[in-house]
């Protein structure tokens, strides 16, 4: 399928972001531990980088997830619509999309359409080889999603819509995503949002936060004695402490 609707022509979605997205909330350490990436890529994915490699070439990379830059230690930098971006950045790059395509759709993103953090965005999609953004159509066409335009060369494609990663995100009213589910933590389903718990994890059924549960079992209570006290299964507690221990390792 071919579109020939130029990207330019697209709406872009308002650029103000409720406050509650773009309020520091965690340090590059705590979000790579809630996003389950390493730190050091998270790090250069919020700051940049600039190195000369082995080889002796300079390599720079701007940066492509929100961040307010250093501040004092364990101070926080990073907003929940960065947390957002670096949760759509790692599937990106999970299914073999390299930098080089990411940064120039990024950066036509924005230029051409005005569309800041657009990693964020609810209209921004991947077919593993580029970054698409949905175009606009009549909201009775059930293809709508599936009208995509590649963003770094305005081609016309053709593809299914990842949905297994947006069934992760819950999107609001200003399009921009507003809460993540954390897919690591299995039936134990787990939520982070800005508006809750200070944006750090928390068990989406009742509100408790999964630091909470983990800091009992690390402090050596049973898994039968967390889950009597905090009303919720073994099963439950099971999958936090699984999860935890793969971000350790």
């Amino acid at each position: 399928m071919t579109s020939t609707t130029p990207l330019r022509d697209a709406k872009a979605p308002a650029a103000t972001l409720p406050r509650a997205l773009i309020q520091p909330l965690y340090t590059v350490t705590e979000a790579s531990r809630i996003l389950q990436i390493p730190s050091s890529t998270l790090a250069g994915w919020a700051r940049g980088y600039d190195f000369v490699n082995t080889h002796g070439t300079h390599v720079v990379g701007s940066p492509l997830v929100t961040d307010f830059g250093r501040a004092k230690r364990h101070e926080p930098t990073l907003p929940f619509v960065g947390l957002a971006e670096a949760a759509f950045l790692a599937a990106v790059r999970s299914t073999g999309v390299p930098m080089q395509r990411i940064r120039p759709a990024l950066q036509r993103l924005k230029q051409e359409m005005g569309l800041d953090h657009a990693l964020a965005n609810q209209t921004l999609f991947t077919d593993g080889a580029e970054l698409l953004i949905n175009l606009p159509g009549s909201e009775d066409d059930e293809k709508a999603l599936r009208n995509l335009v590649v963003a770094r060369n305005n081609q016309g494609v053709f593809v299914p819509v990842i949905e297994g990663f947006l069934r992760h995100i819950s999107y609001g009213p200003s399009g921009y995503a507003e809460a993540l589910t954390l897919p690591q933590y299995g039936r134990a389903a787990v939520t982070v949002d800005p508006r809750i718990a200070f944006g750090m994890p928390f068990l989406s059924s009742n509100g408790i936060q999964v630091d909470a549960i983990l800091d009992r079992f690390d402090a050596g209570e049973s898994v039968g004695e967390i889950a009597d006290d905090f009303e919720i299964s073994r099963a439950v507690v099971e999958n936090l402490i699984r999860a935890s221990l793969k971000v350790a390792a």
